[in-house]
């Protein structure tokens, strides 16, 4: 193929209600853009009597129409051509505009909003160019570039500055620009809404329906409703966005009837070839599965009418709306809602990855400045589970962080700072630190977990055991090359089982693997997992393990196993059964996705089933004993490093004369005897720090009781 440079084409009319109308697009013939190594989305420069540039778009391959070029009305007035001229095309690339003024040229324009993301989405512009643009009250207005910085064509993008030279306002709506980490899922929701609309006879001649609702799935603040609302300022579509929730009420029937009238408005906005877009928002609430609505609480008929209602709206909407809605618990919306012609597509947005968080990172702090340790990526490795919310939250903590310490520094009485002083503050990574303390992500909230601070050096003896679970989950995470390199997966962590007598360091050691692992860290107590009605444990296990997903790598550390998986027996009850087989089946998923460590822990083995404990499941089995002499004393080591000792304290002495206790017990004895000089000194009313000592007296007074405690 012989690729040409320029080349001239005739003018002839493009659609005004087409999908990229207004958009700064025009259209050429798909093996024109071949013959000129042009791809979708790419700029071009136009030649005439003005010069300008657009983006282009091929129309359909089976169209006539080679050697043409089609151009909107507003595109022909600001190229000064009429139909059946000819312009000449030439592929460009062009400076980003910082600067865009417009004038309003009809009257009536004081006071609206209009429209950002149609005139930021990578549109050419230049001086006296014509735009048309939706404004707040849903009316297409023309604007007049007056001028562009630098001079143009130029390209706008998500940083360009819109200013107005009338009294209209500029409404910053969402571009894709604004949303880090989410390329794939962005591209799979522009798919089932804009190709259907873009390509009509493509969907035609296969004989596929346009889809009539989408379901976006993911955990609270992954941006869900960010996405909806960016397809929508991206295409021009109507948008009209509803909570589930709101839309349900007491009275019977009420709640249908509100349906109604929230798709009537959306019908009204929409027409065939250019639908509106009805956001759902947490369909979860509005539609859950009918079978779990008790039929004797308040609302089951209203939640019975609403499912029914809605199945048969969404069936007769005949391409006016395109239904988004959005949940994070999916599996519980009526599976009626969720067949193929009603919700049939569902994309799931997910937690970011890390090159994601580090994308979401860097659109959050572009405004900021940043100090120069500040490492965007290692922010990024630090902040694994989060969600864009999460990340938001930090880069604004960090902020406020920064700001607490400038005001503090402040002579509030002098006014504010000079643009000298302004120009020395910076966010440190001291300050994104102090911020991350602060923010859990949003997949842990119902499990009020957060990043344990203990390290492998709080942990007195059990030097061996230290060992081996560095070699078994460290070392997958920070050398994963080194197992790709011998044929090993690393998100293949297996499970680990700490069993041994209550008090022995079973729960500090999996909160000191993740410290150490820079990982998440999920703790839950087996009975937490069993109480309550028939069935919610199995519910509680599902929605455990997908959080555990999401946040991975995560440690899930399950204390007391055998309460949730006691070994089974022609006795043990239905209930207790499908429990077992409920953490069977999930174990046996959790690992095929991410790396996720499952980690149990028992004061008795033997209570465990054997089905978890079995290789590929938990198989590797840690005994945690009594402490022996030696581990004793680097128990009482560690739990004396930072408090004053006198020099009759002998911490042998004190380990070989607590043979009984466990380590629990003696970390016990330690904050006894702290308290006990705490007290001693307040009675004695000792003022000087250098007096306020651990004497080998006050040991031996905490022990005698400690004894009485351990033999008990």
């Amino acid at each position: 193929m012989i690729e040409l440079e320029r080349q001239k084409f005739e003018v002839v009319e493009a659609a005004e209600d087409g999908p990229f109308a207004d958009r700064g697009f025009v259209h050429m013939h798909p093996k024109d853009m071949g013959t000129m190594s042009l791809a979708p989305g790419d700029t071009i420069a136009l030649e005439c009597h003005i010069p300008s540039g657009a983006k282009v778009m091929p129309f359909a391959a089976f169209d006539d129409g080679i050697g043409t070029i089609r151009l909107d009305v507003m595109s022909r007035k600001s190229l000064g051509v009429e139909i059946g001229d000819e312009i000449t095309v030439e592929k460009s690339e062009f400076s980003l505009a910082e600067l865009v003024v417009l004038e309003p040229l009809q009257e009536g324009a004081s006071g609206v909003v209009i429209q950002a993301t149609p005139l930021t989405d990578h549109r050419v512009l230049s001086s006296g160019d014509l735009v048309r643009v939706v404004c707040s009250d849903n009316v297409r207005r023309d604007f007049k570039v007056i001028n562009v910085q630098p001079e143009g064509p130029v390209k706008t993008c998500s940083t360009t500055k819109l200013r107005m030279s009338g009294a209209s306002v500029i409404d910053k709506s969402v571009a894709f620009a604004h949303i880090g980490g989410l390329d794939g899922e962005i591209l799979r929701v522009r798919e089932l809404v804009e190709f259907p609309i873009s390509f009509p006879r493509v969907y035609a001649r296969l004989g596929i329906s346009p889809p009539v609702g989408i379901l976006l799935s993911g955990p609270p603040g992954c941006g869900k409703t960010l996405i909806a609302q960016a397809v929508a300022d991206a295409t021009g579509l109507p948008f009209i966005s509803m909570a589930g929730v709101s839309v349900k009420h007491k009275y019977v029937g009420e709640s249908a009837q509100r349906l109604r009238t929230i798709f009537d408005q959306a019908k009204t906005a929409g027409k065939p070839g250019r639908p509106s877009i009805l956001v759902l928002e947490e369909l979860d609430g509005l539609c859950p599965i009918r079978e779990d609505v008790a039929m004797d609480s308040a609302g089951a008929a209203e939640t019975i009418g609403v499912v029914g209602q809605l199945c048969e709206i969404m069936d007769n909407l005949n391409g006016l709306v395109i239904v988004i809605g959005t949940s994070n618990i999916a599996h519980t919306i009526d599976p009626a809602i969720m067949r193929p012609g009603r919700f049939g597509h569902t994309v799931n947005i997910g937690v970011p990855d890390e090159s994601g968080r580090a994308e979401i990172f860097a659109i959050h702090t572009r405004e900021m400045p940043l100090g120069a340790e500040v490492n965007i990526p290692q922010l990024a490795t630090g902040a694994h589970g989060c969600t864009g919310a999460d990340i938001a939250k930090i880069t604004g903590e960090a902020a406020e962080h920064v700001l607490g310490r400038v005001l503090s520094a402040m002579d509030m009485g002098r006014g504010d700072i000079t643009p000298e002083e302004a120009a020395e503050i910076f966010v440190t990574a001291e300050d994104f630190a102090f911020a991350s303390d602060f923010v859990t992500p949003s997949v842990l909230a119902n499990y009020g977990s957060e990043m344990p601070h203990v390290k492998w050096d709080d942990i007195g003896g059990l030097w061996k055991v230290k060992e081996e679970l560095r070699e078994r989950i460290e070392y997958p995470l920070k050398y994963s090359d080194r197992f790709q390199h011998m044929g090993l997966d690393p998100a293949e962590m297996g499970g680990i089982l700490l069993h041994g007598p209550p008090g022995n360091g079973k729960t500090l050691l999996a909160k000191a693997i993740a410290t150490e692992s820079e990982v998440n860290f999920i703790a839950i107590a087996g009975p937490e997992l069993v109480r309550g009605l028939m069935g919610a444990g199995e519910k509680e296990i599902r929605k455990l393990v997908e959080a555990t997903n999401q946040a991975a790598p995560c440690v899930l550390f399950l204390d007391e196993l055998d309460a949730v998986a006691p070994r089974r027996s022609a006795d043990t009850s239905g209930v207790m059964a499908r429990m077992v087989g409920q953490l069977l089946t999930m174990l046996d998923g959790v690992k095929k996705r991410k790396p996720v460590l499952v980690m149990g822990a028992t004061n008795e083995v033997g209570l465990v089933d054997p089905a978890i404990l079995r290789p590929g499941r938990i198989d590797m089995h840690i005994e945690l004993p009594a402490p022996d002499v030696e581990s004793r004393e680097a128990i009482f080591a560690v739990h004396l490093r930072n408090a004053p000792i006198a020099a009759d304290v002998d911490l042998a002495v004190l380990a070989a004369n607590t043979e009984e206790f466990s380590g629990a017990a003696i970390a016990n004895v330690c904050r006894q005897v702290k308290r006990a000089v705490i007290k001693d000194t307040i009675l004695a009313k000792i003022d000087d720090p250098t007096k306020w000592i651990i004497r080998n007296g006050h040991f031996t007074a905490v022990l005698a009781d400690e004894r009485l405690s351990v033999a008990a």
